[in-house]
């Protein structure tokens, strides 16, 4: 079924995916068709056709400009650091400039945007996101204490 909704997802990540739903149904509170539904319609939202856990910033000028206010507000820099001709966009500088001072972040210069760019099928995005979520995952997984704000890939782990 999987396959059906993350198009172009390596079988391995699909399989992962199963396995973590699985294993925590209950936890998950994915106990109903309809709740199951909700969810992987979410998580295909958030994480595109091929099920990424890190946020892909390979945008276009123009879709820098369309999608992110940071880049509508200063269009020159959407044409600095978006793909064009050839070349890669530059997704720390896009990270950095977008998320900057918002969601917890620092500035641009702090480096958060890239640091704290949406991660797991959540794509939980932001150091007060990631702070909230380490703050809050006890209360699901007694005993458990990971720091996904020292070390955000945490959240790359299914």
């Amino acid at each position: 079924m999987l396959q059906q909704i993350f198009t172009t997802a390596p079988v391995d990540r699909l399989r992962s995916i199963v396995e973590e739903v699985n294993q925590n149904i209950e936890d998950y509170k994915l106990d109903s068709p309809l709740r199951l539904s909700h969810f992987f319609s979410q998580v295909r939202e958030e994480v595109g056709n091929s099920a990424s856990f890190t946020e892909s910033l390979n945008y276009s000028p123009s879709g820098l400009i369309a999608t992110f206010s940071y880049f509508a507000r200063n269009s020159q820099e959407a044409q600095t650091y978006g793909r064009a001709n050839g070349r890669s966009a530059d997704e720390e500088a896009i990270a950095n400039r977008a998320y900057g001072n918002r969601n917890g972040n620092g500035d641009i210069a702090s480096g958060d945007g890239w640091r704290y760019r949406g991660r797991g099928l959540k794509m939980t995005t932001g150091r007060g996101n990631y702070q909230d979520l380490q703050d809050n995952y006890h209360l699901v997984w007694p005993g458990t204490a990971p720091d996904f704000v020292g070390n955000p890939d945490l959240l790359r782990k299914v």
